[in-house]
């Protein structure tokens, strides 16, 4: 028989922190009434998700969704001490599935953004999230493992729902096989005003984005 030591610890080291929050009827509403207005294009072919112009934050008529989404950048800078004036959303599109077409967004980062994220108007097909250690899911030596890990953690679309993550977080969604449409909402996010202040308490970059 194996002979087992007693595990003293496990460090779980650098974990990918994830924020949830839950958005009013009424802007989701509001958010839904004015994409049906948008126009919308095929800018993911093939993958056959339709997305609007980037441009929703800096239009007047929006101003209430991007208000909520601008309040949930400020709890997570806040969250975590981060050193500028505030995480100013950068660009924000809409997002459009067909009912049983199929469409997804295959596996992606957002490389000029510090936090994205989504918010769901609709239930949908769930985002997905790919393990961000590469090495261990592409190493050279494999062994397949039988504790439950698996390199993709799905999480489910709700309407309502409000996802924050790091834009270097690989991601991406299922493809949309059920009997209804899927819209959200998509938005990037950069650090604004004074960022991170030097030993001479000057920043080492001072960004406004238009």
């Amino acid at each position: 028989m194996m002979e087992l030591e007693d595990i003293d610890r496990i460090h779980k080291l650098f974990p990918v922190e994830i924020m949830q929050f839950k958005c009013p009827d009424e802007v989701i509403d509001k958010a839904l009434e004015l994409l049906y207005d948008e126009e919308l294009g095929l800018h993911n072919f093939p993958n056959t998700v339709y997305t609007s112009r980037g441009d929703l934050h800096t239009r007047p008529e929006w101003n209430e969704v991007t208000q909520f989404i601008q309040q949930c950048l400020n709890r997570w800078m806040v969250n975590y001490r981060l050193q500028c004036d505030e995480l100013s959303v950068s660009l924000m599109w809409g997002v459009f599935s067909k009912a049983r077409e199929g469409g997804c967004h295959p596996m992606h980062r957002h490389s000029m953004s510090a936090v994205c994220g989504v918010l769901y108007l609709t239930d949908g097909t769930p985002l997905v999230i790919h393990d961000p250690v590469t090495s261990r899911n592409w190493d050279t030596l494999e062994i397949m493992r039988e504790d439950g890990w698996y390199p993709e953690v799905e999480i489910a679309a709700k309407r309502g729902k409000l996802v924050l993550f790091p834009g270097w977080l690989l991601h991406g969604s299922r493809g949309n096989d059920r009997d209804t449409e899927r819209w959200a909402v998509s938005f990037n996010s950069l650090p604004t005003g004074d960022v991170n202040n030097t030993a001479q308490d000057y920043p080492m970059a001072r960004i406004k984005v238009s």
